[in-house]
């Protein structure tokens, strides 16, 4: 979990929100592995997930978004 929050706070020196998809390259965790990260930072309140502007992102960092257990695709990240 450190390493979670070493990347987060590295990438959102630059801005309030954090992108999903370069939080999820800067860790390089398996999908599954971040994507249990997320749900558990989620769900313990840490996080809040955000769907963000995908069409200033390009189809790949689209892809390398967060798809919820409901179907909901998120793009951002931000403290809680």
């Amino acid at each position: 979990m450190t390493e979670f929050w070493t990347a987060f706070d590295e990438l959102e020196r630059a801005r309030f929100f954090v992108r999903i998809c370069d939080l999820r390259a800067k860790l390089a965790l398996t999908k599954s592995k971040f994507d249990s990260v997320l749900r558990e930072l989620r769900d313990s309140g840490k996080i809040q997930l955000h769907a963000g502007d995908v069409t200033k992102q390009t189809p790949d960092e689209v892809d390398a978004g967060f798809i919820d257990e409901n179907g909901y695709r998120f793009g951002n990240v931000t403290k809680w």
